[in-house]
Order: C-alpha cells, then sequence, then structure tokens
C-alpha cells in the first residue's frame, strides 16, 4: 500500500505543476487547470495517509523548519508572477523596441480603428502553411489589440471549397474579405495599407467623388509619366474616394462634387469658367484645391483674392535644398501651422518651381485665412523672373522677400445664411502643383500633405494622418575583423566562461 501511495503522491506532483502552469498561462479561468489540480490535491492526501509517520518525521526535523521559509519566499513569488501574468492578460500593453517601429501601426491606422463602432471581420482565405499567414496573424492580431471590434478568421481554401465559392475568391484575385453588418470589402494588398484601406471603405458610409478640372492643360490623373497624376489618382482612390474628369468649359458641375481640384493649369480660364467655379463655392457650399505654378497667369487670381488669398507673382529659391539633392529651384517646406491639415506634420516636403501664394492683409469678413506651409529662412521670393530664365539669381534687399515664405492657404468660410451646422466652404491653394506628380509625390512627406489636404476639404478630417509607409528592413555590416572577434567570442568566449564558472563552484564547493 505504501508503494502505491509513493507512485500517486509523485503522479500527484506531476499533476499539480502542469495545473498550475494550465491556470497561469491561460487568459480566462477554466475548468480544466481547476480539475486537474483538485485530482493532484487528492493523490498528495493518498500519499500522506499512506506515508504518515515519514511525513510526520520530515515536518518535526530542524530542516523542515529552515526548507520551510524557502517554501513560503517560492509560494509568495509564484503569486507574485501569477497576479503580474493575469494584469498583463487583463491589460495588455505593447512596446515596439524596433528604430523603424515596424511591429506598431501607423496613425493613421489606429484613428480608423478608434473609428469603428460595430463589428468588422476579416476573413483570410490562406492556406495555414501560406508565408502570408503568419505575417497576416501578427497584423490582425495588432488590429485586433486596437479595437476589439475587429475580429478575424483565416479559411482553408483547399478544405473549404464551399466557402471559396460562396465569397467569390480566386487564386488572382483579392484574398481577404472585410464584412460588416451592411458593408463589404475586398483586400488587394495583403499589407496593413491595403487593410486600412479596405477598412475605410467598410466604416465610412457616405462616399466623397472629386473632379480634376481639365481643359487648361492641367496635369493628366490617368498620365503614368513622372508629370503625371495617375499615384495621386489613385491613391486617393485607395482611401475611399471617388475620381473623375470635368472640363467646366462645356459641363455642369455635377451635384455629387465633393470638391474640384485645378492641378497646374497653364491656360487661361475664361470669365464664364470662373463664374461657374464661384457659383459652385457659394451656391453648394464647394470645395476647391487650386495648385499653380509661377509666371503663368490662369484667370483664378480675382477669385482667390475675394477669398483672401493673394497669388504672388514670383519665383522661390531655397539654397538650403542643396543639402538635400535638390536644386535650389525647389523649396523644402518643414514649418506647418497647427491647422487640421498639418497638425502633428513632420515630414519635410518639397515643392518644384514654385511661387508664393499668402493671405491679404485684411482678410474679408466671416472668412478664416491661415498659411499650412512655409519655405525655410535661407528662401526668398525672386521677383526678378527673367534672371530665373538665366538661372542667375541672387537676393535683392529691398526688393526681394526674404523667407520664411508661405506657399500654402487653407480657407474655410460660412455661406451669410448658413447655421452653425452647416458645412463651409474649403479652399485650399498651393503655390506649385509638382509637388504631387508621379516623380515628386512619393518625396518625404509630399504625398501624405496633398491627401491630407482632400481628406479635409471633403470633410474627412478624421483620417488627416501619416499613412503606412514601407519599411526598409534592418542591416548590419561587420568588417572581417568584427566577423572573426563575433566568431571566437561565441564559440570560445562564452562557453569557456560558463566552463571556468563550473569549475570555480566545483572548487569552491569541495573545500567547504
Amino acid at each position: 500500500m505504501k508503494k502505491v501511495g509513493n507512485i500517486l503522491g509523485i503522479i500527484g506532483l506531476f499533476a499539480l505543476v502542469i495545473g498550475l502552469f494550465l491556470l497561469l498561462i491561460q487568459p480566462e479561468v477554466t475548468a480544466i487547470p481547476l480539475v486537474i489540480m483538485g485530482i493532484a490535491l487528492l493523490l498528495i492526501l493518498v500519499y500522506a495517509i499512506t506515508n504518515f509517520q515519514d511525513v510526520k518525521s520530515f515536518f518535526t526535523a530542524r530542516s523542515t523548519k529552515y526548507g520551510s521559509n524557502m517554501l513560503v519566499l517560492i509560494l509568495i513569488t509564484l503569486g507574485i508572477i501569477a497576479v503580474i501574468n493575469y494584469i498583463a492578460v487583463r491589460h495588455p500593453y505593447k512596446f515596439d523596441l524596433n528604430r523603424d517601429k515596424i511591429y506598431s501601426l501607423s496613425d493613421q491606422t489606429i484613428k480608423v480603428l478608434k473609428g469603428v463602432k460595430s463589428e468588422v471581420k476579416a476573413y483570410a482565405f490562406y492556406p495555414p502553411d501560406a508565408p502570408e499567414t503568419e505575417r497576416l496573424r501578427d497584423l490582425f492580431e495588432n488590429y485586433k489589440y486596437h479595437n476589439s471590434l475587429f475580429t478575424y478568421e483565416f479559411v482553408d481554401p483547399i478544405k473549404n471549397p464551399e466557402r471559396v465559392n460562396a465569397f467569390g475568391i480566386t487564386s488572382t484575385g483579392p484574398r481577404i474579405v472585410l464584412k460588416s453588418s451592411e458593408r463589404e470589402s475586398r483586400v488587394k494588398d495583403p499589407t496593413e495599407e491595403g487593410l486600412t484601406n479596405g477598412l475605410i471603405a467598410v466604416v465610412k458610409a457616405e462616399k466623397k467623388k472629386i473632379y480634376f478640372v481639365t481643359g487648361h492643360s492641367e496635369w493628366d490623373i490617368d498620365s503614368k509619366e513622372e508629370t503625371g497624376y495617375s499615384l495621386t489618382a489613385e491613391a486617393i482612390r485607395k482611401e475611399g474616394v471617388e475620381v473623375a474628369k470635368i472640363n467646366i468649359g462645356t459641363e455642369r458641375i455635377p451635384q455629387d462634387a465633393s470638391a474640384l481640384v485645378i492641378a497646374g493649369p497653364k491656360k487661361l480660364f475664361l470669365p464664364e469658367e470662373v463664374k461657374a467655379i464661384g457659383d459652385y463655392l457659394q451656391e453648394k457650399m464647394g470645395r476647391l484645391i487650386v495648385m499653380l505654378e509661377p509666371e503663368i497667369k490662369t484667370g483664378l487670381e480675382g477669385l482667390l483674392l475675394d477669398y483672401g488669398v493673394n497669388v504672388g507673382n514670383d519665383f522661390i529659391v531655397d539654397p538650403m535644398s542643396r543639402a538635400f539633392g535638390m536644386g535650389a529651384s525647389i523649396p523644402l517646406v518643414a514649418q506647418y501651422s497647427d491647422h487640421e491639415i498639418t497638425k502633428g506634420f513632420d515630414a519635410a516636403s518639397f515643392f518644384p518651381t514654385s511661387r508664393t501664394v499668402s493671405p491679404v492683409q485684411t482678410i474679408p469678413p466671416g472668412t478664416s485665412v491661415k498659411t499650412i506651409a512655409s519655405t525655410t529662412p535661407t528662401s526668398w521670393a525672386e521677383t526678378d523672373l527673367e534672371s530665373v530664365k538665366r538661372g542667375e539669381v541672387s537676393f535683392t534687399e529691398g526688393v526681394d522677400t526674404k523667407g520664411p515664405l508661405s506657399i500654402a492657404v487653407a480657407v474655410s468660410k460660412k455661406h451669410a445664411s448658413a447655421t452653425e451646422n452647416s458645412p463651409d466652404i474649403r479652399i485650399v491653394v498651393f503655390g506649385d502643383s509638382e509637388f504631387a506628380n508621379n516623380k515628386f509625390r512619393p518625396y518625404s512627406g509630399n504625398g501624405d500633405l496633398f491627401n491630407n489636404t482632400v481628406n479635409w476639404v471633403t470633410q474627412r478630417e478624421d483620417l488627416i494622418s501619416i499613412r503606412p509607409k514601407k519599411r526598409a528592413s534592418s542591416r548590419i555590416f561587420l568588417t572581417q575583423v568584427e566577423a572573426n572577434i563575433v566568431k571566437m567570442t561565441t564559440m570560445i568566449g562564452i562557453p569557456f566562461i560558463f566552463f571556468a564558472g563550473a569549475v570555480a563552484l566545483a572548487i569552491i564547493r569541495r573545500k567547504k
């Protein structure tokens, strides 16, 4: 009987350890570890009964008294670990110590997630061994961490062909589907940017549509050339905004126009066209983005002046840009105002061949006109445009204006008959149009600045932020000498230290 009790006691101890381990690692207390621990205590009790004399002798021995102190310390330590584990599971907090924060979501993604008020579920059609599965799981967990209403499910397309057919999934098409109670979105790009854009399409019920004005040699949103705007148009579409063209000389401005964009006109607007834009702003509480170029008279100057924006007849020069590999004709913009478009914006942007745009001295009543971006103090506004053509510019005191210079202005104005909750007229004017083309859009903050502008004029302020970037991997390059040092340290040095420590410990114990 005593032998059986010993065996049951050993089994009981193992079961007790297993039960405690399960209790510590599980997010919630379940019946399984409690049952295991209950059985373990019962087995230990059987051992104690069958070995009563041994147990009694053990507890009355002097060594037990000293050992009990150690046992108390162990139990206290285990208790502290259990409490810490419970707090960590109930209130998790993540730290991203990576230099590029590659394990953190962007500001925009977090903003979008905060705006999710009802459950959104992601269905990812990838087999368990697919290379994308583990990366997507980490990404989904990050989204879920910031909003528990976001959930996800991986569907193995090989084992679940009926669900593949039900969702209309193909091997070449989108394999991630986001579904809410009313809307559905398909994610083409299995990255944070693609997933966030899909989430925007699901949670944003109201559709926005902006029209790029044509007919005056503006930049083409369909062109993939360096001077084209195809990248900008695609980026706007990804954020849930429809994009179209309009020639206001031959077409009426549609009712569904959330904003007009005039990107780099090189020909004069007719008075009838200027009037159509003015009527759109006044009668429909319209929104307008104007992007100008130096030396080009567009006919829009008077309209912009009515809204408190002065368009300078000058050319901005900034020698500081040479430090960034740019020419002096591409001014650097690193100063932004505390406006909704640029709030928290700290990325530099570059404006090739720019002119100044600034608030007038006397702002029209009921109008807010604010500079949102300025050039550096090393820049100046060159007024001798002929010297610019010759490439012989130099600052002339009393004639040219020293920087910082206003290069982008935001206007908002309430209509005279508008109520407090009525939409306001919104206009943004840039002294350059090339900063958002296919060549310069990827530079630093250029793309974000334009997208933020679109979101502000279309009243989507909650999406104004820094978008997900493609982060470069971190690499370390060692010389041959450094590589040999690392090799000798890991293969010989560290093992020798452990070996020497073990020998020293053995000698010390022997002497005792």
